[in-house]
Order: structure tokens, then C-alpha cells, then sequence
């Protein structure tokens, strides 16, 4: 014999309020004031379980957090920055020879320049690989603030040469790529962290983070195009 489910009870509360006067004897009101109550608290009990049934089959499933940051951003976002990771992680392996490679300078700032460079050489790999693992495993706004980093990096070890070299200002394509290195991509690359932080805005946060890599991609790009045009 089959359990009787919520909306069978509520049912059945039903009939059994209609049909309580059929039921009770006919020799004084006294005596069916006692069943026709009991017969109303029984269809209230029922009605009020299948109102909680239909109640809760209408709540939707809610959101993972993984869904929810799967749809934060552009679905070209990721595929952009594993490949800005590969070649980040690629072209820092490749400049790492550069550390022990003797400038012979002879003055205190040209020294202190050297060891800068040689340490970003040094730490550049390893956030580079970093930027391309969180790339690969979905946790895009650790990888905009792992190549923001690379960025800061960068231009963190060009600061004595302004002491150096002065601010090199000119209107050749070189001057202007210097630049931008300077002045202009520390600051995206601070707004790239913190729209990654947030969470907000990540396909933004990713051109900013990637605009070095974009122009230095041109520069080659230009240079190759002027070698085949012209030759050495």
C-alpha cells in the first residue's frame, strides 16, 4: 500500500471538511462541534504541506562560484593569456644567459643598474610561468596580475636610467617605445591589478596587461618587414 504524499493528504483534508456532516450523528450539535473542528484542523494541515511542496519545487538550483567567474569575463580572455604566457615564459628562459654576462662597468649607479636587470632576469621565469599556470587553470585574474607584475618589473629596473641616460625623449620609434615603457604601461599595468582584484572588467584588465607584449610584437614585426624590404 502506497504512502499517501502531501498533495493526497490536502485532498483528502478537503473531502473530509465537505463531507464531515455526513459523517456525524444527527442528535445534537454539541457532539459534532468536536469532529467538524477536528476535520478543519486536518484540511489546514494538509493544505499548508503541499503549499511548502509546490513552494520548494519552485527554487532554482543556484550558481556555482566557478560559473560565476566562468561568466565574468570573455570567453577569449583565457585563450589570450596562455598564449601571452607562453611567450612571456619562453622569451624569459631564453634571456636568463644574460645573467652571467660581465658589463665591466666601472661606476657605482652603472653597477646598481646590472644587478637590478640581472635580478629581473632572474625572477621574470618564474612569474611568467606563473602568469601561464593560472592561464591554463581558469584563475584568470592571477594571471592579469601576474603579467601586471612582469610590467612593474620592468620598469622598476629602468629608474637609474634616468639618472643615467636622462629621459631619452625624441620622436624616432624607439624614444616613443621607451616611453610608453616608462610613463605610460606602469600605469596600466597598476589599473590591470586592480580591475583584477575587483574582478571587474577583465577583458580590459587583460589589453593592459598585454600591451607591452603587443607592441614589442610590432616592433619585431616592423623591424623584420624593414630588413626584407631593405636588407642589412
Amino acid at each position: 500500500m502506497r504512502a499517501r504524499q502531501p498533495r493526497d493528504v490536502g485532498l483528502f483534508a478537503v473531502g473530509l471538511s465537505e463531507n464531515s456532516d455526513a459523517l456525524l450523528p444527527s442528535n445534537g450539535r454539541m457532539k459534532t462541534y468536536g469532529p467538524r473542528l477536528l476535520a478543519d484542523a486536518v484540511c489546514q494541515i494538509g493544505a499548508l504541506v503541499a503549499r511548502r511542496r509546490c513552494s520548494e519545487s519552485d527554487v532554482t538550483t543556484p550558481t556555482t562560484p566557478s560559473e560565476t567567474k566562468a561568466a565574468a569575463y570573455p570567453s577569449w580572455v583565457r585563450v589570450v593569456l596562455v598564449i601571452v604566457g607562453v611567450v612571456e615564459t619562453l622569451a624569459a628562459l631564453a634571456d636568463l644567459p644574460g645573467i652571467f654576462y660581465d658589463y665591466e662597468h666601472n661606476t657605482a649607479l652603472l653597477k646598481f643598474a646590472q644587478a637590478l636587470t640581472s635580478l629581473r632576469i632572474a625572477i621574470s621565469p618564474l612569474i611568467a610561468a606563473a602568469a601561464l599556470y593560472f592561464a591554463i587553470v581558469g584563475r584568470v585574474s592571477h594571471s592579469i596580475i601576474a603579467l601586471a607584475a612582469l610590467i612593474l618589473l620592468l620598469s622598476l629596473t629602468e629608474l637609474p636610467s634616468f639618472a643615467i641616460h636622462g629621459l631619452e625623449l625624441s620622436r624616432d620609434f624607439t624614444s616613443i617605445v621607451l616611453a610608453l615603457q616608462r610613463f605610460v604601461y606602469p600605469v596600466l599595468a597598476v589599473a590591470a591589478i586592480v580591475l583584477a582584484v575587483k574582478d571587474r572588467l577583465l577583458g580590459l584588465a587583460t589589453l593592459f596587461a598585454i600591451l607591452p607584449g603587443l607592441t614589442a610584437a610590432v616592433g619585431v614585426l616592423a623591424f623584420a618587414l624593414g630588413v626584407t624590404i631593405y636588407g642589412f
